[in-house]
C-alpha cells in the first residue's frame, strides 16, 4: 500500500514538474530564458532515453499508473487557460496549437499507414476553413453548420486530388501535391471575393443559445478571455478527432493482420 502510494505520489511529481516546464516555457520572455528550458529538456531527455534503468523506470511508472497520468494530464490541460487567464494571446497560441495537431492527425494517416507522402495537406486545410468562412459571411449560415460544410469541402477537394495523383509512382506524388499546394494559395491570396492576403474579414462567432464566443467566461470567480471558449472547442474536437482516428487506425490494422 505504501509502494503504491509512493509511486503515484512521484507520478504526479513528474507530471506536475513537466508541466510547470511547459508553463514556464509558455511565460518566457527573455531568450536566455527559453534557450535555458529548451537545452535543459533535451539534456533530461537524452539521459532517460539513454540509460536503460532510467527509460525502463519511467515506463514502468506510467504504465502501471496509466488512468492516473491521464487524468492529471487532463486536469493540466483543462486548467490552463486558468494559469493564463491575464494573458490572452498565450491561449490563443495554445489554441493554434490545437488546430495543428488536428491537422498533424490527418497528416499522420497519410504517412504513418498508408505511407504517401502529401504535401497539399495546408491546402486541404485552407479549403475547407475558407469554405466555412464565406458561407458564414456571404450567406450568414451558422457556425456549427458551416464547421461540418468546411470539413466536407476539405474531403471531397482531397478526393479529386487522389484521382489523377494516386496514378503517379514514386516522388511523384510529392512532386504533385507540392505543385497543388502551391496553386491553392496563391489561388486563394489573390482571388478578391476569398479577402486576398488579408483573408475573409468579418466572422461572426460561434453562439450557443445566447451565450457567444466573444464573450468572456467567468468560472469559479475568474474571468477567463473569450480566446479560453476557441481553446476548449478545439479539445473537444481534437478529442473526437483522435477517438475517431484510433478507431480507424485498429480496424485498419486488423485488417492487415487477417489479410
Amino acid at each position: 500500500m505504501k509502494g503504491s502510494f509512493r509511486e503515484v505520489f512521484l507520478l504526479l511529481l513528474l507530471e506536475t514538474a513537466f508541466f510547470g516546464v511547459v508553463l514556464l516555457f509558455l511565460l518566457a520572455e527573455g531568450i536566455i530564458t527559453i534557450l535555458a528550458v529548451i537545452l535543459g529538456t533535451i539534456v533530461v531527455s537524452f539521459i532517460i532515453v539513454r540509460e536503460p534503468s532510467v527509460s525502463a523506470f519511467f515506463q514502468g511508472l506510467f504504465t502501471s499508473k496509466r488512468k492516473i497520468a491521464l487524468a492529471w494530464g487532463v486536469v493540466f490541460i483543462l486548467g490552463l487557460p486558468f494559469l493564463l487567464h491575464k494573458s490572452p494571446y498565450l491561449i490563443h497560441i495554445l489554441f493554434m496549437a490545437g488546430l495543428y495537431a488536428a491537422l498533424a492527425i490527418g497528416l499522420d494517416f497519410q504517412v504513418g499507414s498508408t505511407h504517401l507522402v502529401n504535401f497539399a495537406t495546408a491546402a486541404d486545410y485552407g479549403i475547407g476553413a475558407y469554405t466555412a468562412a464565406l458561407l458564414s459571411v456571404k450567406f450568414g449560415w451558422s457556425f456549427w453548420v458551416v464547421l461540418p460544410l468546411g470539413g466536407v469541402a476539405a474531403a471531397l477537394f482531397g478526393f479529386l486530388l487522389g484521382l489523377p495523383t494516386m496514378k503517379t509512382k514514386t516522388y511523384y506524388l510529392s512532386l504533385v501535391t507540392i505543385a497543388v499546394g502551391l496553386i491553392i494559395y496563391l489561388l486563394l491570396n489573390n482571388f478578391s471575393w476569398t479577402g486576398g492576403p488579408n483573408g475573409v474579414s468579418g466572422i461572426p462567432y460561434p453562439s450557443i443559445g445566447k451565450f457567444s464566443f466573444g464573450s468572456s467566461l467567468h468560472i469559479f470567480g475568474i474571468e477567463l478571455p473569450f480566446q479560453a471558449n476557441f481553446y476548449y472547442l478545439v479539445l473537444l474536437l481534437l478529442f473526437l478527432e483522435f477517438i475517431v482516428a484510433q478507431r480507424l487506425y485498429n480496424s485498419i490494422r486488423q485488417r492487415r493482420t487477417r489479410v
